[in-house]
């Protein structure tokens, strides 16, 4: 159950919204891996690899490329291990936000939002 850090690679992805940061520190639990030989397939039938592990060989994260979705997110770690009922993960409260008919850009400030803790840390 230990913390593991992810990379986004794509500032304009909706996990980088959600997390308003270049990077995730959450907790794994086990390690299900894409075989790397069929990461560009995937990517050509349109999956989006938007977050890696820091060597950059397991990936972390997949979206949808397109808009087809309102909210198409995967990741092999597990945000419920580090979720609250009134400071939900960013991955559930963007999932809430998006079923609620709301975009996940209106708020960049979520509770747990990197920005929102060091903003906290610095006035206290």
């Amino acid at each position: 159950l230990g913390t593991r850090r992810t990379i986004l690679k794509d500032e304009n992805c909706t996990t980088a919204k959600l997390y308003a940061g270049s990077f995730i520190d959450e907790r794994h639990r086990h390690r299900y891996e894409v075989n790397p030989a069929k990461i560009k397939e995937l990517e050509k039938a349109g999956l989006k690899f938007v977050g890696m592990d820091e060597t950059g060989q397991r990936m972390e994260i997949v979206e949808l490329a397109d808009a087809s979705h309102p909210f198409f997110v995967a990741a092999q770690f597990h945000p419920e291990l580090k979720s609250r009922v009134m400071v939900p993960s960013p991955l559930f409260y963007g999932l809430l936000r998006a079923a609620a008919g709301q975009s996940i850009a209106d708020e960049p400030d979520h509770p747990q939002s990197p920005r929102k803790k060091r903003r906290a840390v610095a006035q206290a």
